[in-house]
């Protein structure tokens, strides 16, 4: 009878273990991200065609070239931007760096492209090369970015001013402005328009005349009135092809910096996404410098930092304006640079300075006094010489102290850059970059890399029976549900057990 007795109480906490054991089992699987299903796999090139539903690669307003065919083991073919989960994932064990080239290294998402609080988000592996992820060595970095992107709309998401074959501006008028001379010819041309009077239906010049706005969404979507005197096109970008330069260029910095470890959440790629938040003020005659700003604008067809000695002379400071970076506070920046792309050669040898106006949440600048009388940060970088490239963005030198130095005051968002002359000469020594007004694909950019601070973002961790898997934020609490049911059908196994 006694042995009988055992053998009940033993069978009893036998299943009530086995019960446990299966409801954690079910409650994980659930809960965890089978990464099968939305991992897509390259070796070269980064393709994206089966997640984002591009326009035709051979219209005549499409940039670029469609990527090659590449293995997409996905089955999220109609995914759209807005319906994916958090980035965030369990923390990933990595392999110290590794002795390969930045050519030979294979990457693998773990959560594919996707439109979350007005960025795309997206996070990957990389892995030294392509044999070390067949015979799943573990990568040796782990990275995640938050970049302004926009989406591919039937109508274009990007706008810019139309140009000759050698690279003039087209004018209503029908005059062809060749970049070096826009700002001459609107000061001074009869057929250039001066505004005085703008509205979302009509703008008026100097002289009464009046045009229509070309209107156009800003990176949030709200409608926006730009310079109708110049001849613009919508047009689109592949949005794979914009990540890919955003990871490119990642990677590229972090071959240089042997970086390995999983960085996850700590990756901004910024860009200016509306007319009023790039421009320049002037100021002159140069030998007055830093004197009494002449001229405001954050509508023109450029950005203009340095001297021309045009007329009486002037000298130029630019500035601009980048949303989307807040989770700054009390970060450790370890990388950060602007990025301009050039509208035509510098000229002579510019001397620019860099820095940012230094307060927590910058409104964005309406009139020279505005601009002129920002409070500047301490820290500042010399930029000398920058010679643009004028087929790809060039990156200032690395301006983390300036950046740095808003993260140790407070939390900034939007971030605003100023880019002064440094030179105030009488001779011609000046760049000239797109401005969002020229070409909207082609404004200012900031990437900012971070590792967070206190309270800063931080990724989700979660067990699955000692494995590595990645689990949901929310499959955390859920296993704590589960050990405490187990702990109690335990404990009242061993009760019942007890009375028998």
């Amino acid at each position: 009878m006694m042995s009988r007795l055992l053998l009940l109480k033993a069978s009893g906490v036998f299943l009530l273990v086995l019960l446990t054991i299966a409801l954690a089992s079910f409650v994980l699987f659930t809960t965890s991200k089978d990464s099968s299903q939305v991992t897509v796999e390259v070796k070269e090139d980064l393709v994206l065609d089966q997640v984002f539903k591009t326009p035709d690669p051979n219209a005549s307003v499409i940039l670029g070239s469609k990527l090659p065919s590449q293995s997409i083991t996905t089955d999220t073919a109609e995914l759209n931007l807005t319906n994916l989960p958090l980035l965030e994932e369990v923390k990933g064990d990595t392999s110290p760096f590794p002795d390969t080239v930045k050519d030979d290294w294979v990457i693998k998402y773990l959560v594919t492209p996707h439109r979350r609080d007005n960025m795309v988000q997206y996070s990957y592996e990389v892995y030294a090369d392509q044999q070390s992820k067949d015979l799943n060595v573990k990568p040796f970095l782990i990275s995640s970015h938050k970049s302004q992107i926009r989406e591919n709309t039937p109508e274009g998401e990007h706008q810019r001013i139309l140009r000759d074959e050698l690279g003039a501006m087209l004018h209503i008028s029908g005059e062809h402005v060749q970049p070096e001379d826009v700002q001459d010819f609107l000061e001074n041309d009869l057929e250039a328009y001066r505004w005085v009077s703008k509205s979302d239906t009509r703008w008026t010049d100097d002289r009464g005349r009046s045009l229509a706005p070309f209107m156009f969404p800003t990176y949030d979507g709200v409608l926006e009135a730009l310079d109708p005197q110049w001849l613009r096109e919508r047009f689109s970008l592949l949005v794979e092809t914009q990540i890919e330069a955003n990871i490119d260029q990642y990677l590229r910095g972090a071959e240089i910096r042997k970086l390995s470890g999983d960085h996850r959440g700590t990756t901004l790629d910024l860009q200016v996404g509306t007319s009023l938040d790039d421009g320049f003020t002037e100021y002159g005659p140069p030998s007055n410098n830093p004197g009494t700003p002449g001229f405001f604008t954050s509508t023109s067809a450029q950005y203009a930092v340095g001297n021309l000695s045009s007329g009486s002379g002037f000298s130029d400071n630019a500035f601009s304006r980048f949303t989307g970076a807040s989770g700054l506070s009390g970060a450790t920046i370890d990388v950060a640079f602007l990025s301009l792309f050039g509208r035509t050669a510098e000229l002579g040898t510019p001397e620019t300075l860099i820095r940012a106006d230094d307060s927590e949440s910058p409104a964005a600048y309406t009139t020279k006094e505005e601009h002129d009388g920002a409070t500047r940060t301490a820290a500042a970088v010399t930029w000398d010489n920058p010679n643009l490239s004028t087929s790809a963005f060039t990156d200032s030198p690395s301006i983390i102290s300036v950046i740095q130095e808003l993260a140790d005051s407070f939390d900034p968002e939007p971030i605003i850059i100023l880019h002064d002359d440094d030179l105030k000469t009488d001779s011609n020594n000046r760049i000239q970059g797109s401005s969002y007004d020229e070409d909207s694909a082609e404004a200012p950019k900031l990437h900012i890399e971070y590792t967070a601070g206190a309270g800063g973002p931080a990724a989700a961790y979660g067990f699955w029976f000692g494995s590595t898997s990645r689990i949901e934020p929310y499959s955390i609490p859920a296993t704590a549900i589960v050990i405490l049911i187990s702990i109690s059908l335990i404990v009242g196994a061993r009760r019942v057990s007890n009375n028998v």
